[in-house]
């Protein structure tokens, strides 16, 4: 059993993106940082789902900062809402609604 997350990254496409979990236990709307080419970038779990499926070609997350409380359900909903009603991805929307300090992956 694989445990993938889904993950809303502060990038100009409309889509998210999936990620192993492990060995981190994380819930939606906690903040995570991702690998996302040559870079490391700060996202925010939406979802989690554990699949029979071996999840080959997924990276896993680097890190759990657990520096933002999670995020709650309704804050989250709202920002699907701005995404959809202004036809921007959902990762800038959550980006732009954050604290600039939690947009970035660097330590403090």
């Amino acid at each position: 059993m694989v445990n993938l997350v889904t993950v809303a990254l502060d990038v100009p496409l409309r889509r998210e993106f999936s990620y192993l979990a492990a060995p981190f236990k994380v819930q939606p709307g906690e903040r995570v940082f991702v690998p996302f080419g040559p870079r490391q970038l700060s996202g925010v779990v939406l979802a989690n789902e554990v699949t029979e499926e071996p999840g080959q070609g997924l990276k896993a997350l680097s890190d759990v900062p657990g520096d933002l409380p999670c995020l709650p359900a309704s804050w989250l909903d709202l920002c699907r809402f701005v995404a959809s009603y202004y036809q921007h991805p959902l990762g800038q929307v959550i980006a732009t609604a954050l604290p600039g300090v939690f947009r970035s992956p660097k330590a403090f």
